[in-house]
Order: structure tokens, then C-alpha cells, then sequence
């Protein structure tokens, strides 16, 4: 059985290594920048790395008069971070096109003025929270030039971000990588749309009895994109849908390869066999 003192030790050192994490998520609540948080605690501009170290928990041990100034700068008191009290969620708010283009366009003023070397890590955070904010606001555009601007331009501004927060922030790099990861899943997307509109504008002007090899060799490009674009499908309902497109595809290039290119009839069979078993593997599968 453990000893009160060890009950006491443990909860301590539990306690130390959630007290980053409890200020940056008030912090962040807040919205406030680790800059922003390091002058209001009497740190100076300076001190914000010294804020940044304790919410990495590169600094675990805090005199009670530094606790005391996070806290008064958080609005909190220090038992809240002492005890790792976190703020209440948020209630869930959907902002209008309206409001995004507005933060957009503080975010981007922001930007413009403050363009310091020594402001780094503050730029990259705006740059997140741009990001963020594009990305949002192209789920609210409703037309296709505007989504894909809107997409290029979040695509852009976090790749801004990466390469300050892996050098001077590896937790926030996590968190970045992760809407980089969705952004450049997208903009594959998009690329296979775009790939696939124009394999079926050439097919709408070619004509299979002029040049029949070169219609089969689109058909059979038109299905490995409606394949990939199965794989990249973002809800998994639509996966038997671009299948069923593939295999359409392909049955249309087979009988022309079959007499006029025996390798490519070949390669065209293991395809079809292929989108066949990802077919009915993916209707096995419950949605």
C-alpha cells in the first residue's frame, strides 16, 4: 500500500506536467498568442519564450510569483491552474460568409504590418489561423472558381506555417500537419476532377473510327482516374458509384485493345479485375 507522501508526490508530479497544457488551453480560450500572454504577465515581448517552453513542458517547476502573473494575465487564480482546471467548451457556432471574409481580412492586415524576423512564430499562428479560416470558408462558397481559390489560398498559407512550427513549436507542427493533410487530400481531389473533365472533353471530340487505339488508351486513363478518384472519395457512399464508372470505362477500351495491342489488353484485364474486387468489397461494407 502506498504511503500518503507518495500519493502526494504523484499527484504532484501529475499536476506539474498537465500545467502546460491547462495554460495553453486557456490561452488559446482566451485568443490570446503566447507574446500576447508573456507581456501581460510582465514577462515583456521577450518573455514569450519562455511561456512557449512552459506550455512544451520544457519547464515544469514554476516560482509561485510567475504562476501568480499567468494566472492574473489569464483572468484566472492559481489554484485553477494548480488543479488543471480547464475552460467549459465552447457552445458550437457556424460564422457566415459574411463574418470569415471580415477575419480574413484582419488576419491579412495583421499579416501586412507586423513582418519582423523576431515575430516568427506569431506570423505562423496567423498564418494557422488564416488557413482555417479559408478552409471554412470555402465549405460556404457556391461556386467552383471560388472554392478553388479559396482552396489555393488555405493551401498557401499553411505552408507558411510548417516550417516555423517544426523548428520552434513541434506540438503546434502536429496540429498544423494534421489540416495540411486534409487541404492537400482536396486538392487531389480537385486535380482528379479536373484530370477526369478533360479526359471526357477529348472523348466528346474524338471519333473511335479515326484513331480507335487512342480513344481505347483515354477510355482506359478515364478509368484509372475514376478508381483513384474511389480511393479519394470522401464519403465512402460514393465509392461504388466511381467503381461502376471505371468498369464502364474499361469495358469500352477491352475490345479494341483485344486486336490492336495485346499488352495493353493485358493491363487493362488486371485492371478490371482489380476495380471488380474493390466493388464488391466496398458493398460488402457497410457505409
Amino acid at each position: 500500500m502506498r504511503g500518503r507522501r507518495e500519493r502526494e508526490l504523484e499527484s504532484l508530479s501529475q499536476s506539474e506536467g498537465s500545467l502546460g497544457a491547462t495554460i495553453r488551453s486557456w490561452r488559446r480560450y482566451r485568443e490570446m498568442t503566447v507574446t500576447e500572454l508573456a507581456i501581460r504577465a510582465g514577462f515583456g515581448k521577450n518573455g514569450r519564450g519562455y511561456i512557449s517552453k512552459i506550455e512544451h513542458q520544457h519547464i515544469k517547476h514554476l516560482g509561485e510569483d510567475a504562476l501568480v502573473a499567468i494566472a492574473h494575465a489569464l483572468d484566472l487564480v492559481q489554484e485553477d491552474l494548480q488543479q488543471s482546471r480547464l475552460p467549459a467548451p465552447r457552445e458550437s457556432y457556424a460564422p457566415g460568409k459574411e463574418a470569415l471574409d471580415h477575419a480574413i481580412a484582419g488576419c491579412k492586415a495583421w499579416l501586412k504590418v507586423y513582418q519582423q524576423d523576431d515575430m516568427l512564430l506569431d506570423r505562423a499562428r496567423m498564418h494557422l489561423k488564416l488557413a482555417e479560416l479559408y478552409w471554412e470558408r470555402r465549405k460556404r462558397a457556391e461556386q467552383q472558381d471560388e472554392r478553388d481559390t479559396l482552396l489555393e489560398s488555405a493551401l498557401a498559407s499553411i505552408e507558411q506555417v510548417l516550417p516555423v512550427f517544426r523548428e520552434k513549436a513541434p506540438d503546434s507542427y502536429q496540429e498544423a500537419q494534421g489540416l495540411h493533410t486534409l487541404i492537400e487530400r482536396e486538392q487531389y481531389r480537385k486535380e482528379l476532377d479536373d484530370a477526369i473533365a478533360g479526359c471526357k472533353a477529348l472523348l466528346s471530340i474524338s471519333h473511335q473510327e479515326e484513331r480507335p487505339l487512342d480513344w481505347a488508351r483515354t477510355h482506359a486513363r478515364l478509368a484509372q482516374l475514376y478508381r483513384d478518384r474511389a480511393s479519394h472519395a470522401e464519403q465512402a457512399e460514393e465509392r461504388p458509384g466511381w467503381l461502376e464508372k471505371a468498369l464502364q470505362s474499361i469495358d469500352q477500351a477491352l475490345p479494341l485493345f483485344r486486336g490492336h495491342a495485346p499488352v495493353s489488353y493485358t493491363q487493362a484485364q488486371h485492371m478490371r479485375g482489380e476495380v471488380i474486387a474493390a466493388r464488391e468489397e466496398t458493398l460488402r461494407s457497410p457505409f
